[in-house]
Order: C-alpha cells, then sequence, then structure tokens
C-alpha cells in the first residue's frame, strides 16, 4: 500500500533527478535532436514536435515508473532502480536534447509494469500492458517491430505468462495487425520511413571493403577463394554481429567511448556502477531466474543495432530498463549482504559515485557547450542516424 511515508524517497529521487536534467539544460541549450515523430504521424503525412515541457514531464514519470517497478521486484530496496536511473547522465541528456526517446522509454517502462502486475493478478495491469503496448507500436517504428516480438517469445518461453496473454493474444495483434493495413494503404511514405530508420548497410564504404578484399584476391590468383570467404551477404552479417558486441560491451555503457549526444565526455551510466552491474550479473545467472528473459531483452537493441552509426545512445536507451534492473539487483544484494570486503566495495562504489558526479558536473558547466562548437560548430541541431 502507498502511504505519505513511503513516497518520501520517490519524490526526493525525482527532485534529484530534475535538478540534475535542468543543470544540464542550462549549459546545452538550445541543442537538441531534430526530426523527430511519431511513426503514425509519418504514415499520415503529418507533423508534431513534443516541446521540452512534455519530454521533461515524461522524464520525471520515468522516475515514478522505475519506483513502481522496484516495489514489485525489491521488496525492500524498492526505490533502487528510481535511484540508479536519477543519477545516471543517460536521461538526463536524452531530455536535454528533447529526443522523443524518452517518450518511448515511459512506454517500455509501462509496458513492463503492466505485464508484472498483470502476472501478479492485477486487472489494471492488462489495461496498463495494452495502452502501452498501442502506443508504442503507433508511435514507433521500432517498437512496431520490436513489441510484437517480444509478447511472441514471452509467449513462447513462459507457460504462466501463456496462460495469462493466450486469452488476450488475438486482441493484442489486432493492434499491430491494423496498423499493418495502414501502412499498405500509405506505401511509399512507409517506403521513406524504413530508409530513414533502417540504414545499417548505408554507408558505401561496407561494399567497398568487399571490393577492394575480392581485387585482392583476384590480383593474388584467389578468385573463388574470395568469393566464398567474403560476400556482401557474409560481411554484412560479421558487421552486425560486431555492432551486437559492441552494444553489449561495458565500456560502451560505462565509458564515454561511445559520446552522448554524439559529443559528451560523460558516460551513459557512471563507472563507479560497474561494480554493482557485474554482481548483479552473477546475481542473476546464478539463481537461474527467468533467463529467458536476457535473450529476449535483446530486441530492444535493434533500434540503435538498425543505425548508420555504430551506436545510437539516443535509440539504445530503450534497453536502459534491463541496465538498470541488474543494477539494481547488484546494489540490494550488496547492501544485504554483510561481509565486510563486500562493505568496502560499496562504500568504495558511493565514493567512486560522488567523485564522478563532481568532475561530470564541472565538465558539464565548463568544456561541454565548447566542445559542441568544436564537433559541430553553430549547428545546434543533432541529427540521429
Amino acid at each position: 500500500m502507498i502511504t505519505r511515508k513511503n513516497l518520501v524517497y520517490p519524490f526526493l529521487i525525482i527532485v534529484l533527478h530534475q535538478l540534475l536534467t535542468v543543470y544540464i539544460h542550462v549549459f546545452l541549450f538550445p541543442i537538441g535532436y531534430l526530426n523527430q515523430n511519431l511513426f503514425i504521424l509519418d504514415l499520415l503525412g503529418k507533423s508534431y514536435t513534443l516541446s521540452f515541457w512534455w519530454i521533461f514531464t515524461l522524464d520525471a514519470l520515468n522516475v515514478v515508473v522505475f519506483w513502481l517497478l522496484g516495489r514489485e521486484l525489491f521488496s525492500k530496496y524498492s526505490y533502487m532502480p528510481a535511484f540508479v536511473y536519477a543519477i545516471s547522465p543517460w536521461g538526463s541528456y536524452s531530455t536535454s536534447a528533447c529526443s522523443i526517446y524518452v517518450l518511448y522509454l515511459f512506454v517500455v517502462l509501462a509496458f513492463f509494469y503492466g505485464l508484472i502486475i498483470t502476472k501478479k493478478g492485477s486487472k489494471k495491469g492488462m489495461l496498463i500492458f495494452v495502452a502501452a503496448f498501442f502506443i508504442g507500436v503507433y508511435g514507433s517504428f521500432y517498437l512496431f517491430v520490436v513489441f510484437p516480438l517480444f509478447i511472441l517469445g514471452l509467449y513462447l518461453a513462459d507457460k504462466s505468462l501463456r496462460k495469462m496473454v493466450g486469452k488476450y493474444m488475438l486482441f493484442i495483434f489486432l493492434i499491430p495487425t491494423s496498423l499493418a493495413l495502414i501502412v499498405f494503404a500509405n506505401w511509399h511514405p512507409f517506403i521513406n520511413i524504413l530508409s530513414n530508420n533502417v540504414m545499417l548497410f548505408s554507408d558505401p564504404g561496407l561494399v567497398n571493403v568487399v571490393n577492394q578484399y575480392r581485387g585482392e584476391s583476384d590480383v593474388a590468383g584467389l578468385h573463388l577463394m574470395g568469393r566464398l570467404s567474403e560476400n556482401r551477404y557474409l560481411f554484412s552479417l560479421e558487421f552486425l554481429a560486431d555492432k551486437f558486441l559492441l552494444h553489449i560491451m561495458p565500456a560502451t555503457i560505462f565509458t564515454s567511448k561511445e559520446k552522448l549526444l554524439g559529443f559528451s565526455f560523460t558516460p551513459p551510466i557512471f563507472l563507479g556502477l560497474i561494480v554493482p552491474f557485474f554482481y548483479g550479473v552473477w546475481v542473476l545467472i546464478n539463481t537461474k531466474r527467468q533467463l529467458y528473459l536476457i535473450p529476449l531483452s535483446f530486441l530492444f537493441i535493434i533500434p540503435s543495432l538498425l543505425s548508420k552509426e555504430g551506436i545510437s545512445l539516443n535509440r539504445f536507451i530503450i534497453f536502459l530498463p534491463f541496465l538498470v534492473y541488474v543494477l539494481s539487483l547488484g546494489v540490494a544484494k550488496l547492501l544485504e549482504n554483510k561481509q565486510r570486503w563486500l562493505r568496502i566495495v560499496l562504500t568504495s562504489t558511493a565514493l567512486l559515485l560522488i567523485f564522478q558526479i563532481l568532475v561530470a558536473a564541472s565538465d558539464v558547466r565548463t568544456r561541454e557547450f565548447e566542445r559542441y562548437i568544436r564537433y559541430f560548430g553553430q549547428n545546434y541541431e543533432i541529427v540521429d542516424k
């Protein structure tokens, strides 16, 4: 039961997160994303841009839903997912740049929350689940693909969910089916949307690499070997596998190897949380709880995987709920464990986090805007490719 007393922590966490977001926005304004529109509006030739205040509100709601998810997943440390999200720069930078993926993150979180409480017997859970599914499928080209695949995977892998979702399956899949009819009626706009969103192999340099390799093979007298060992399809598969591995590398998430907004030196999630992350992974694998969710979670990498860039952190943010869950699990288990060496690890994590937050705050205030100007000049509109 939600009371005034247990609302104190989430309220303070929301305030903390919004203060960090406003702090970043003050020094980065007017830098923001360009050409962001809902999928259904693109199909119908309409346009609507969410204002910063809409995105800012949705970001606050993301903290709330993380807290609600924490209440369902962690009995004692229900505030932990909200806190981990609140202190991670990823959401704050996306909100500051007015990214539409803040909306998509909210939809994904609501989707999972509805699914979890439905499994626990809540009738309103199915309503939340279906509403999030509807908004996601109609609002995002990527969720139009990912959500049905995820539901299908759950249906095949989890017997309890199969029984629960089975009676609603026909109704659920009427949603993407109805949108598919709209797609067929607006085929040419859909082809444009497809070409703008699936840019994985749009770089001509990829074909040039294959042609160069084949040319060198021909010169060496290995024409057949060159054809068999490297062709457009095989190279594309290798390239896709390399991109996938880049997405699941800790360096991508906990360092500034991949730049937030394409230029920032602030990591998506602070490196201080890497030990709880690995501990959470160990706990997850060791307890063998619903391990089928790990490969299913990789479906949410698809939007970034299909980008022209190596990794699009703007799109990759919809994978954040899985990372936050593992981090929260790790922190919660560390707090529960009374061993002295783990207490030392936790204390070191807290000190490193505080140090990184102070360094990042100083860097945002003194260098971030100048760094953007040095990279991109006076063009303040970021294009997500």
